[in-house]
């Protein structure tokens, strides 16, 4: 969803929307040949540039330092945003090479499957595609490995023990990605690197930060403007790693707004003088793919609109006999809830509640008070009741709001709950 946190996911068929995203993305920078092009990103690792680091060394630094996992964190952003320039949507995905025991059909396929690299050597400019010859040597390593390695709790045993898993893999798929100097030319690198930043991002979950050396904590990343303590969040980098992500329908253009947004008010002056008055929203139904090892859920909301009064909202997965009256949190249906705390009137002159598009470069001020919401609402509970180990079904959200019609400004007359976007998202 463009402006909002990018979920990887795990590589799937060459077709499903998030791959084909990728493809064509990827396919547009593969045709770039100055600075923002795919040629010269893939250059950073290897030839020409040489910046990486593996096995605490770099050939562009004397320090020895374990930086091998920050460094490819840094440097897995650096590619995802040149894809993002084309697509706000794109996101890297991982390979599962522990359940996936082959390369996967995707990069079987162009523009995934080999690159053209122009490698700048010995004052001439070499042109060399890549390849892979999977199998011959290495392997790929087991599910059990990874549960074990994710009981590792010193992180510089687990960095040097998950490199060398990753090395593995390396020498597996052989041929170009068997050469760290050509190595990131190869697509597939990135969806292998992917998987070992989500292996780092999981054991952060169970063990947090703080065995990390303090050393380590603000070296920089180069040529990346970061340091090892700017990627350990990747939250703040702007991504999180999921099983699904699919998009909800919702009323960010005006024929979703007439044929999604379908709302049912029982407020305004005919409400009780006691109760309060709330508003149905049914959503079209959403085709959702719980993965069978999922483990939990969430509904992200997107850009809530909040110039409007304070609402409590319930949530209801799959209920056609929802209705503003029954609606509680009582209901099989019911998976989860928000708050709204609004803002319904304004005091100032013409333009003083429109927040501004977009913020300046060094201006120190607060937010406006009006900046569109987000909301995650944990659905985990319901979406296990309503999916029940069944895949590729569909799931209708809807939303029920409820708000005092009898507070000091007078009825409201617009939608109540207005979103730029809601996101279905399945975590592994």
């Amino acid at each position: 969803m463009a402006g909002s946190m990018v979920y990887r996911l795990r590589v799937s068929d060459a077709g499903d929307p998030h791959m084909a995203r990728l493809r064509e993305a990827m396919r547009q920078i593969q045709q770039i040949w100055d600075t923002r092009g795919f040629n010269h990103v893939a250059g950073y690792h290897g030839e020409p540039d040489w910046y990486c680091w593996h096995h605490q060394s770099s050939q562009r630094s004397p320090l020895r330092a374990q930086l091998f996992l920050p460094w490819h964190r840094a440097y897995m952003l650096e590619l995802e945003n040149r894809l993002r320039d084309v697509d706000d949507t794109v996101a890297l995905p991982w390979w599962d090479w522990t359940t996936q025991r082959a390369i996967p059909d995707a990069y079987d396929q162009p523009p995934l499957d080999a690159f053209t690299a122009r490698i700048p050597r010995g004052g001439q400019m070499i042109q060399q595609t890549t390849f892979r010859r999977p199998g011959l040597s290495g392997r790929l390593a087991q599910p059990g490995e990874i549960t074990a390695l994710m009981q590792q709790g010193n992180w510089e045993t687990f960095s040097d023990q998950l490199q060398t898993i990753h090395d593995q893999v390396h020498v597996w798929v052989g041929g170009s990605m068997g050469q760290v100097s050509v190595a990131s030319f190869d697509p597939v690198f990135y969806a292998h690197h992917v998987m070992i930043d989500r292996l780092w991002y999981l054991w952060q979950q169970i063990h947090g930060d703080s065995g990390i050396p303090q050393g380590l904590l603000d070296l920089p990343l180069d040529p990346f403007p970061l340091t090892t303590r700017d990627v350990l969040n990747v939250q703040s980098l702007g991504y999180e790693y999921a099983g699904t992500a699919a998009d909800v329908p919702s009323d960010t253009d005006e024929e979703a707004a007439e044929e999604t947004a379908e709302e049912t008010d029982d407020g305004g002056e005919d409400a009780d003088e006691t109760g309060p008055a709330k508003r149905l929203y049914r959503y079209p139904p959403v085709r959702h793919h719980a993965p069978s090892d999922y483990t939990g859920a969430h509904l992200e909301i997107y850009g809530i609109d909040h110039y409007r009064p304070s609402y409590y909202a319930l949530v209801f997965f799959d209920d056609p006999e929802l209705t503003p009256d029954n609606a509680s949190e009582e209901r099989d249906s019911y998976v989860g809830s928000f708050a709204i705390f609004g803002h319904a009137r304004c005091y100032g002159d013409e333009g003083h509640c429109d927040p501004p598009a977009g913020s300046r470069r060094f201006d120190p001020r607060r937010s406006h008070p009006l900046t569109k919401a987000f909301k995650r609402v944990d659905v985990s509970d319901g979406l296990a009741k309503v999916a029940s180990g069944k895949d590729g079904r569909d799931v209708r959200i809807s939303i029920v709001a409820s708000y005092d019609p009898k507070a000091e400004y007078d009825p409201w007359e617009g939608p109540l709950f207005k979103c730029g976007g809601m996101q279905l998202v399945t975590f592994v």
